[in-house]
């Protein structure tokens, strides 16, 4: 069985998955584990090796993020900025002089990573950055049953 687009926004009209007063599902942001960008995939162990790292994100919670490349090496530095933050010319020149400073690459998230695709990038940003997709993974509470149930309730669909 299906759900059509317009079920999905009677869905979100009603509230259902944040006004439901009980405990659905929990979900959580974890990094999906190979690292990439314009010329090759790599994964986090060998990369982290190999040079220091410089975290460059500007995300609602880096943590997951900083935890994830942390069990792989203790030479990190996060520049971590809001979320949605436009990134200006002076973090981007800062985060330049990092890279060369500290022999680093630079590790963002996709979303980071399309917002820094409008700048002028200098070379040696580009030529060592590195995108970690973040993914979310949702587990119900109260079981998988319950959980579809209540989603099938909500749509209007009997189970």
């Amino acid at each position: 069985m299906s759900i059509t687009k317009e079920q999905i926004v009677q869905v979100k009209g009603r509230g259902f998955l944040r006004n439901r007063g009980t405990d659905l599902f929990s979900g959580r942001i974890v990094p999906a584990g190979t690292v990439f960008n314009a010329q090759n995939f790599c994964d986090m162990a060998t990369l982290a090796t190999q040079r220091n790292i410089i975290i460059f994100t500007g995300i609602a919670n880096p943590t997951p993020m900083i935890e994830y490349v942390s069990k792989y090496t203790s030479h990190i530095t996060v520049q971590s900025y809001p979320d949605h933050h436009n990134f200006t010319t002076q973090e981007i020149e800062k985060l330049a002089l990092m890279v060369a400073q500290k022999e680093a690459i630079v590790i963002t998230t996709e979303k980071d990573a399309a917002r820094l695709r409008h700048l002028e990038l200098p070379r040696q940003v580009v030529e060592n950055s590195y995108i970690l997709p973040l993914k979310t993974v949702v587990q119900p509470t109260k079981g998988r049953s319950e959980f579809d149930r209540l989603i099938l309730q909500t749509v209007g669909i009997q189970a």
